[in-house]
């Protein structure tokens, strides 16, 4: 998900929930979620 053309301020709190809620949602499943600049990922392992 990128976020690079949303409010810097807005679009980083909402970088930050996703990466939060896809952490605790796909905690058992074979992924790797990462943040990058203006990026949230989800990546198999």
């Amino acid at each position: 998900w990128h976020h690079q053309h949303a409010d810097p301020h807005f679009g980083s709190c909402q970088a930050k929930e996703l990466l939060d809620h896809l952490e605790n949602v796909l905690a058992n499943e074979p992924v790797v979620v990462k943040r990058g600049q203006h990026i949230v990922e989800v990546k198999p392992q």
